[in-house]
């Protein structure tokens, strides 16, 4: 959401941790039920809340076209 409102997002590292953790555990279960789209493709170098949004089936490097962006392509951001 902040994204596509063209405002940033600063998640602290230890809940990025978390987060990343959990989906790592729970999105095959998810996706099995609908939940969660396909995991996207990322570098494993990237940061710890870009990889969780990928793992989510997120497009990290989505940008809303009102926001001034339009890079990424995903239908689920």
């Amino acid at each position: 959401m902040a994204v596509a409102t063209g405002r940033q997002l600063d998640v602290p590292e230890s809940l990025a941790k978390t987060m990343l953790d959990t989906y790592a555990c729970e999105a095959p279960r998810m996706r099995s039920l609908g939940l969660l789209a396909d995991e996207v493709s990322q570098d494993a170098r990237a940061p710890l809340f870009e990889r969780t949004l990928a793992l989510s089936g997120r497009n990290p490097a989505w940008r809303s076209l009102r926001a001034g962006g339009g890079t990424g392509s995903s239908t689920r951001s």
